[in-house]
């Protein structure tokens, strides 16, 4: 069932062992979640601890819809390397407008584990989110933080577009990584 209701999120728990045939139930399940998250018109949302495959989940969408990943750090660091190469005649790629302007599904990595969390960093979460919302086009992302964390680091504002744009779903249990050792 969808919610939006961010104090109330959809839980799954990953098995330990998901590989060829847990994908497959994985798959299946997050396309039916999915279906039913477009009817409203939102995108999934995976929060959750380390290890509980919020990834996993990413790259199943990613592998099923028509999208692009991009890895959170990678992209705040490509967007650090534009503006030091920034000049008056630069025609550099612009990463910001980029993720402003990407008509299709756009996929995010692990928000929420940027080191500068004084402006700039979390500044780059919110343009990307306004502009998703105004344009109407879907975005999904991981992030280890909780709904309220999520509040707290990027504000109201920005939570209160999430929850109008996102279907929260917490990936629950323990680091399966370390369980397989």
């Amino acid at each position: 069932m969808i919610t939006n209701d961010r104090s109330n999120p959809v839980r799954y728990k990953l098995p330990v062992d998901a590989h060829a045939a847990q994908r497959n139930r994985l798959s299946a399940w997050l396309n039916d979640q999915i279906d039913e998250a477009h009817r409203f018109g939102c995108a999934p949302a995976f929060l959750g601890p380390t290890g509980t495959g919020k990834t996993f989940a990413l790259l199943t969408l990613r592998d099923t819809r028509p999208s692009v990943y991009v890895d959170w750090l990678e992209f705040l660091a490509d967007i650090r390397t534009f503006y030091r190469m920034q000049t008056e005649d630069s025609s550099c790629f612009d990463p910001v407008q980029w993720a402003r302007s990407y008509s299709g599904h756009l996929l995010l990595d692990d928000v929420g584990c940027e080191r500068d969390l004084s402006g700039h960093d979390v500044e780059v979460f919110d343009k990307v989110v306004r502009s998703r919302v105004a344009q109407c086009t879907p975005l999904s992302f991981t992030t280890n933080l909780s709904v309220d964390a999520i509040a707290h680091r990027y504000g109201e504002p920005v939570m209160s577009r999430l929850g109008r744009m996102c279907h929260f779903i917490e990936m629950a249990g323990v680091d399966r990584r370390l369980e397989r050792t």
